[in-house]
């Protein structure tokens, strides 16, 4: 797992703020993932997904105050973030309930990313798109800029590849996505990382594609290298 769990520094030089311990565990769950995705068909990239069950309602997914937390299939409670987060690339099953909760109707999947358009992805991003993440395409989710939940399409306008680590970062650490003027990904940072909050974009792809090399073996001179402000997030974010 040593590969999974090595330190992803950020653009600006600024070190991984994961302890050990935290690494180790995201790496695991990356290897789980990639193990879950690929199963015995061993495809080049992004296999069957995962099944998992959860109940949760519609105002739960659209966040509306005082909306129940959603309930795995061993009845752990989940956040509507993580619910979000993991309905972001998964096949949904509708099933609606009367008030007792016996099933009325059960629909059929939708809002997932198809085969070309992971592909047309894939030529778009070229792997994780936050800033400074050298993760490749096959270690990636596809997230909805706008979650479906809130009408948002499942249109490549619409989806960026994020790796699980920076996936969490857009859904619980204050991170906003958006796609620019150019169709391409840009993040804006949480306003105790840059009270700016200027938008940033991962040249990391790019630069292999120019250089044909790593850019982070590349030696940049420290006084290149911007210290940033200093990271005090919320209490909430770092309970995330």
């Amino acid at each position: 797992m040593a590969p999974l769990a090595a330190p992803n520094p950020a653009a600006d030089g600024t070190p991984d703020p994961r302890g050990h311990a935290t690494r180790m565990g995201d790496a695991l769950i990356e290897l789980c993932r990639r193990g879950l995705d690929h199963g015995d068909l061993l495809p080049g990239a992004r296999g069957a997904r995962p099944h998992i069950t959860v109940i949760a309602s519609l105002p739960t997914l659209r966040r509306q105050p005082g909306c129940p937390k959603a309930v795995s299939m061993w009845g752990t409670p989940i956040t509507p973030e993580a619910l979000r987060r993991l309905a972001c690339d998964a096949g949904v099953s509708r099933v609606l309930t009367d008030p007792a909760g016996v099933p009325l109707d059960v629909g059929r999947q939708y809002r997932t990313v198809t085969p070309a358009q992971w592909v047309a992805l894939v030529a778009r991003d070229k792997g994780c798109a936050f800033p400074g993440c050298s993760r490749p395409a096959a270690w990636t989710q596809a997230h909805h800029v706008k979650h479906w939940a809130d009408g948002g399409a499942t249109d490549l306008n619409n989806l960026v590849l994020l790796c699980g680590h920076h996936h969490r970062s857009v859904h619980h650490r204050g991170w906003t996505v958006r796609v620019g003027a150019d169709g391409q990904p840009e993040f804006l940072p949480p306003p105790w990382i840059d009270p700016g909050r200027q938008p940033r974009r991962n040249t990391y792809h790019r630069v292999v594609d120019a250089v044909g090399t790593d850019p982070l073996s590349l030696t940049v001179p420290s006084a290149l290298r911007r210290a940033g402000p200093p990271r005090h997030p919320p209490d909430h974010v770092q309970a995330a």
